[in-house]
């Protein structure tokens, strides 16, 4: 995989992650759902930026190391396999909304 695909797919997950914190705010303040990853709940009911410190570090840190191991095939396939499950989480989110 190139490096140009690598950094759109990087910075494509990182879009879908500030996509992701914004919509799961938005609906738990909301009340029409709550967060089901216990880390995640954990960090929320501290307070929301530890939530958000917390999901875009943990991001932010997978992108370091998909970007370091760039040429492993391994890496390129946990970027695709990252990036897939945050379009299907936002893709259930808005089937959720409807």
């Amino acid at each position: 995989m190139s490096n140009r695909r690598i950094i759109t797919l990087i910075y494509l997950l990182v879009v879908l992650n500030i996509m992701d914190a914004s919509v799961t705010i938005m609906s738990i303040n909301a009340g029409i759902a709550e967060e089901v990853n216990p880390i995640m709940a954990f960090f929320l009911e501290k307070h929301v930026l530890w939530f958000i410190l917390v999901k875009f570090a943990a991001v932010f840190g997978a992108c370091y190391v998909f970007w370091t191991l760039r040429t492993e095939k391994t890496a390129q396939l946990g970027l695709k396999i990252s990036v897939g499950a945050y379009l299907l989480l936002l893709s259930y989110f808005c089937i959720e909304l409807l």
